[in-house]
């Protein structure tokens, strides 16, 4: 109308283009933990037009402010991290976060955030089948021993018969009632020659992974493992596909590497920088020998590998897993990670396979086995 009529308009703008604001833009933190675990959370926190300014991030836990964390804001994000120990022995606690944006903020509605965290008291039940006593095996079995958060049993297919008779910690052989493997979460299957075990059984240890959401690693060897298990159950159950011929020999100048798609897997991070995480990596040699592969099924998740030898050979699959019906498999190539030790003992060894062993069997504990999960890349999205 006012255009029809000829009178100009002039447009004013007021306020700020960018007004002062302090948000949490993210919180990283587990869904569950056991009980008695401590917990750390890394909340991201973001400002525009406060930077300088002294504020506080404060942490309640049910309702109850647990601590407050001073942070002097800067212009971006920036993390912070917090640190605390549950009392709740079971069940699910809410942890509330909130950032003083001081009375510049903007918007104080975006300061606050929720995560809700699961406590879990019971163990992880594993079985682990080996045949001769590896030096992975030695130094693997103090390490399910030690740690609290597991039951663990073991059976010897070679070696002393007598060690069931001494040592409650193994079996005199592999279950047989039904009910007795089901109840394991999780089976960690050495260097055994199929031939060990009786007709149906090998069935049966598909039927607990797909369909009773266990799960499976298999320790390769280049005796057995995973070369007998060709045209078997275990066979689809692999995320590799099993090769011919000899085994491969590695030469000693060749190391592990990460690959750039799994750089941050929760299995293979041991140190949080990236750089320092592959040089614990890259010590990880020699290998020796490692079971004839003829590279990784189009499901399986490469979590480190070798870099080839020769022109045109294809990068081997030294550690993969991937989902099988309602669990989780996971194919280690080597059995002399024990090299993980050099220097710093148990550190490194350990750390890789208890996050192997809660990143497997974890899901089964909450219930989340399933063949699809949706999820969104974030809790909380802002309008537009």
């Amino acid at each position: 109308e006012m255009r029809r009529r000829g009178v100009p308009v002039y447009t004013i703008p007021v306020g700020l283009p960018a007004p002062p604001d302090a948000l949490i833009a993210e919180v990283i933190a587990p869904e569950a933990v056991f009980r008695g675990d401590p917990v750390t959370l890394r909340v991201r926190v973001e400002s525009r037009g406060l930077a300088g300014s002294d504020s506080t991030l404060s942490l309640e836990v049910n309702g109850e402010e647990q601590q407050v964390e001073p942070i002097v804001f800067e212009d971006g994000a920036q993390f912070v991290e917090l640190k605390f120990r549950p009392e709740q022995d079971s069940g699910t606690i809410e942890l509330g976060l909130e950032v003083d944006g001081t009375a510049a903020d903007s918007n104080p509605k975006n300061n606050t955030a929720l995560h809700h965290l699961r406590i879990i008291d019971e163990k992880i039940k594993v079985l682990y089948i080996e045949g001769m006593p590896r030096w992975e095996f030695r130094y693997l079995r103090w390490v399910l021993l030690r740690n609290p958060h597991l039951q663990t049993r073991f059976l010897m297919t070679e070696g002393d018969p007598d060690l069931a008779k001494m040592s409650p910690n193994f079996m005199a052989g592999f279950p047989s009632d039904v009910q007795n493997i089901f109840e394991y979460d999780l089976i960690i299957l050495g260097d055994v020659s199929s031939k060990y075990f009786r007709p149906g059984q090998l069935e049966l240890l598909e039927t607990q992974i797909k369909e009773h959401g266990g799960s499976l690693i298999m320790i390769g060897g280049t005796l057995h493992a995973p070369a007998s298990y060709q045209d078997m159950p275990v066979e689809s159950i692999l995320p590799v596909n099993i090769g011919v011929g000899q085994p491969r020999v590695v030469a000693n100048n060749i190391a592990p590497r990460l690959p750039t798609d799994q750089a941050q897997s929760p299995i293979t991070t041991l140190l949080d920088d990236p750089q320092a995480n592959q040089r614990i990596w890259s010590r990880v040699r020699p290998l020796g020998r490692l079971p004839a592969l003829s590279g990784p099924k189009p499901s399986a998740n490469v979590l480190l590998e070798l870099p080839s030898q020769k022109a045109g050979e294809p990068a081997y699959p030294l550690v993969s897993w991937h989902p099988y019906g309602n669990g989780k498999m996971m194919f280690v190539g080597s059995d002399r990670f024990w090299r993980l030790r050099l220097e710093v003992g148990d550190a490194h060894h350990a750390k890789f396979w208890g996050q192997s062993i809660q990143f497997l069997a974890m899901s089964r504990l909450l219930g989340q086995n399933k063949r699809i999960s949706l999820q969104t890349e974030r809790k909380q999205y802002n309008p537009g």
